[in-house]
């Protein structure tokens, strides 16, 4: 976005008659909405310019499987990562899973961007893409995700995904 601040009929020469020197100076730029997005401000002659500092997040949730010891399989492709600003859009990103041949695994996505281009931060939600057909499926920290018209129920950052076998 660009602004542009026009500083008129301003005194050209004090009262005793010494010419008037005249200076921007931003103390800080601040985006309208709020959030904790950093800028870093350089300056080219009359223009001021804000570069957002985008860093970076990670996304950790738990996976739980209640299932007398049945062993399942850890795969990257049983989960899809979603991330909202405006709309919900799928990210494409892999995930590290700990603890893959346990019935608790600590799945995290790291390096996320943190804001989208106007310094809005993203939310993020995890999606289990191959629901097991014999496991009733329940989310601690749910978060409904919309995609191309589709509903469903994801799982917030720190959330837990637990899939107990029916019977």
């Amino acid at each position: 976005d660009t602004y542009e601040d026009v500083f008129a009929n301003l005194p050209a020469y004090t009262l005793s008659g010494d010419a008037v020197s005249y200076r921007v100076v931003e103390t800080s730029a601040s985006i309208v909405g709020g959030n904790d997005a950093t800028y870093t401000p350089s300056v080219d002659g009359s223009t001021i310019t804000n570069k957002l500092d985008a860093g970076e997040t990670s996304f950790t949730f738990t996976k739980k499987w209640v299932d007398g010891g049945e062993r399942q399989i850890a795969t990257e492709d049983l989960f899809a990562l979603y991330r909202r600003s405006g709309g919900w859009e799928l990210v494409d990103a892999a995930p590290s899973i700990a603890n893959g041949d346990t019935d608790t695994w600590t799945i995290t996505y790291s390096d996320l961007a943190k804001y989208d281009g106007s310094g809005v931060a993203y939310t993020y939600a995890v999606v289990e893409t191959l629901p097991q057909s014999d496991y009733v499926q329940s989310i601690s920290g749910e978060v409904e995700v919309t995609v191309d018209g589709q509903a469903a129920t994801g799982v917030a950052n720190g959330g837990t995904i637990t899939n107990r076998l029916e019977g």
